[in-house]
């Protein structure tokens, strides 16, 4: 990346903010506290908690979903419906998903909250695996050794399980290494743009008023239900007519976003909708023709002038 702009620098490297190595149960020493985040947790709990140890950065989403286990297995074993799901979320421009080597790779396209072209965007490249299956549990690992700027050992994860009512247990975790470059750009952003912003884990209280974790625990905490709510929305579209599906889950998942606005609002619903309107274009064409790819090229440019 030649823009060396450090405020640009930071707000791309917080982009990565959110992907390493597996934890066991991410029970460090420094962990945030767990807390419960749904308005009704008798009905639909959902937990969160963060990890600092030994330079890897990681944050949990413990929850329920309310599908048997069979649908949400289904959605989490298909790298096309990863490619559905994740680029529900602000930041993921594209998404693409292709064999080769007898490797499923899956590729994100990553930029800021606007509009950009697939081909300005950082790539992160992940190994797809389905670690464990079996018929009552799943595990899903994605993993890529190397990010920009020497980031490294990214990882999203997901653990599934019945439950006893029927419905899904989900465990959500993402971590990754941090580089010193993108360790500076992140302290750029929480000096300026980022101060204030909190995530999800308590603290503590002042007076009858929670306090939420900040710093780069609240940035990666964030994330994490970001994704979440995206499987989430995934997941509740699934009987929409497929000519509307898509609408229905960019509206589904910016409703679940507002339902936490302090942490999780980051620009008006129509906003939203025009960028990844756009960008569901050049992700259809980008897993599919290169022909077609390359020939509006120049309409990209033109969209991502006018934002």
């Amino acid at each position: 990346m030649k823009d060396t702009n450090p405020l640009k620098l930071a707000a791309l490297m917080l982009l990565l903010l959110f992907l390493a190595l597996p934890l066991p149960y991410m029970a460090a020493a420094d962990a945030s506290p767990e807390t419960l985040v749904a308005d009704n947790p008798e009905t639909f709990p959902l937990q969160v908690r963060s990890s600092e140890e030994d330079g890897l950065l990681g944050a949990e989403v413990f929850g329920v979903i309310e599908y048997p286990f069979s649908r949400t297995k289904e959605a989490l074993t298909s790298p096309a419906a990863w490619c559905e799901f994740l680029p529900l979320v602000f930041n993921v421009k594209s998404c693409i998903h292709r064999v080769r080597d007898d490797r499923t790779l899956l590729t994100l396209f990553i930029g800021r909250k606007f509009f950009e072209p697939p081909e300005d965007a950082l790539q992160l490249e992940y190994d797809f695996h389905v670690f464990e299956q079996e018929e009552d549990l799943l595990s899903i690992l994605l993993f890529a050794s190397e990010g920009p700027h020497g980031t490294r050992d990214y990882l999203i994860e997901i653990e599934a399980h019945t439950s006893s009512d029927g419905r899904t247990s989900l465990r959500l975790n993402t971590s990754f290494r941090p580089s010193l470059r993108s360790n500076l750009a992140t302290q750029v952003y929480l000096s300026t743009i980022g101060r204030g912003k909190v995530g999800f884990s308590m603290t503590g209280t002042e007076g009858d008023a929670p306090v939420y974790v900040g710093g780069t625990k609240g940035i990666i905490e964030r994330n994490a239900m970001r994704y979440y709510f995206a499987l989430k929305a995934y997941l509740d579209t699934l009987g929409i007519p497929e000519e509307t599906r898509f609408d229905a889950r960019l509206n589904a998942w910016f409703d679940l976003t507002q339902e936490h606005p302090r942490q999780l609002y980051e620009m008006s619903k129509r906003e939203y909708l025009s960028t990844k309107r756009k960008e569901r274009r050049y992700q259809l064409e980008l897993q599919g023709s290169t022909n077609q790819f390359q020939v509006n090229r120049n309409e990209r440019r033109v969209h991502a002038v006018q934002g």
